[in-house]
C-alpha cells in the first residue's frame, strides 16, 4: 500500500522519469550547529565601514513590502562592508576560536555588579563575528 502511494504522489508530482530510472532524489539534513569560528571586535581598518549610518540605505528597501502607502526605498549599488576583511571566502579563520551553536558569547564576559539589570550585568555589547564554511554540491 505505501509503495502505491508513493508511486502515486510521484506521478502527481512528475517524477515518473526518476522514478522508472531506479534513481531517487536524495535528500539529506544537515546540522549546521557545530564548527563555526568565532571572533571579538572588527578587523582593523574597518573604522565606520559597517556602521548603521552607512548601512541603512541598504537595510530600509528590506522593510518595502510592509509599506501599503508612500514610496518604497531603493536599495543602492554595491556590497556594502565587501571590502571587510572577515567577509572574503578566501580570509583564513584558523586561527578564530572554534565553538558550537548556540553561543551566548555575553556569558563568557566577566560579571560585573555595576552593569545594567537588563544585561544579567553581563557585557551585552561590542561586535562579534562569527563564520561558517559550508560545502554544498
Amino acid at each position: 500500500m505505501k509503495n502505491k502511494l508513493f508511486l502515486i504522489c510521484c506521478l502527481l508530482l512528475g517524477s515518473w522519469q526518476t522514478i522508472s530510472a531506479g534513481t531517487f532524489p536524495v535528500r539529506e539534513r544537515i546540522n549546521i550547529n557545530r564548527d563555526w569560528r568565532y571572533q571579538e571586535n572588527d578587523p582593523s581598518g574597518t573604522d565606520s565601514i559597517l556602521h548603521y549610518t552607512r548601512l541603512k540605505p541598504y537595510l530600509l528597501p528590506c522593510a518595502n513590502d510592509f509599506f501599503i502607502f508612500g514610496d518604497k526605498h531603493l536599495r543602492p549599488g554595491g556590497n556594502p562592508g565587501s571590502d571587510v576583511a572577515y567577509v572574503k571566502p578566501g580570509f583564513d579563520d584558523s586561527g578564530w576560536r572554534q565553538l558550537h551553536l548556540p553561543h551566548d558569547w555575553a556569558i563568557e564576559g566577566p560579571f560585573n555588579i555595576d552593569y545594567e539589570g537588563a544585561t544579567g550585568k553581563l557585557p551585552y555589547w561590542g561586535v562579534r563575528w562569527y563564520r561558517k564554511k559550508l560545502d554544498i554540491p
